[in-house]
């Protein structure tokens, strides 16, 4: 912690740059959160059985998991997109339950249901955390303009 609080006073200009950029990708994160909130909101839930857990990437890892399910007379089957700790608890054969949106059919665990309400503002929606990216993109942009004279290098 001490190096990058001593890289940040000797390169203020780019430690801006990272804390601002930072920043953006909490509010995409918060944004995207809301989006997938209201997806998942009035979603059916299913049970489906496990079908197989494939490793799909090593970097980030992550799973495929194909389950199936009954709809009516048909049986319907899908691959969802989970990672290490979801895979470790999924073995084939397992039930599961799962949540189908209404919207547009997409599939997640209900394990994996969005939680965080979203803040609704008058052009978009976003949950809690845009306060914290919003606070770290002005710190990095302030640190950016003004750090060598706030840390004494100007």
């Amino acid at each position: 912690m001490s190096g990058l609080i001593s890289f940040v006073k000797n390169h203020p200009v780019i430690g801006g740059i990272v804390f601002a950029v930072f920043g953006l990708l909490m509010i995409y994160l918060s944004v995207d959160s809301a989006r997938r909130f209201h997806l998942y909101e009035n979603a059916r839930e299913l049970n489906a059985q496990v079908q197989s857990v494939a490793e799909a990437s090593s970097v980030p890892p992550r799973y495929d998991v194909t389950v199936s399910w009954s709809d009516g007379a048909s049986i319907t089957r899908s691959v969802l997109r989970v990672g290490p700790n979801a895979a470790e608890a999924l073995k084939e054969g397992d039930s599961v339950g799962i949540l189908v949106s209404t919207k547009d059919g997409s599939i997640i665990l209900a394990s994996q249901r969005p939680e965080v309400r979203p803040l609704n503002f008058a052009a978009f929606e976003a949950t809690p955390i845009i306060f914290f990216g919003i606070s770290t993109v002005v710190f990095g942009v302030i640190l950016a303009l003004f750090g060598e004279r706030i840390c004494g290098l100007a």
